[in-house]
């Protein structure tokens, strides 16, 4: 029930997608965790920042303003099930 801590690690798993170039994925996962942000108060740990900020921009960058603005939204109206869901479709099988 860590809402900020699930946050952070869809923002990560929307950062990792970006580095392997699914940048519809990471544009959903990266809006995802934003919505979630905003409904808890968060913000993106220091931690990741620099990474979630150049990752951000190469998503944008590759995606055009236009699909990504779009997949960006459709990720932040998922419901937390979807989020999760949608998160985890992404693994490989038999990793956890």
């Amino acid at each position: 029930e860590d809402r900020r801590g699930m946050a952070t690690c869809v923002a990560a798993l929307g950062c990792t997608a970006a580095g392997l170039g699914a940048f519809d994925r990471a544009a959903r996962l990266l809006g995802a965790a934003e919505a979630m942000r905003e409904r808890t108060g968060g913000s993106v740990p220091a931690l990741i920042r620099k990474e979630h900020e150049q990752r951000v921009v190469e998503t944008r960058q590759a995606l055009g303003e236009e699909l990504f603005s779009a997949a960006w939204a459709a990720g932040k109206t998922l419901p937390m099930e979807q989020v999760i869901e949608f998160a985890l479709a992404g693994v490989p099988e038999g990793v956890t």
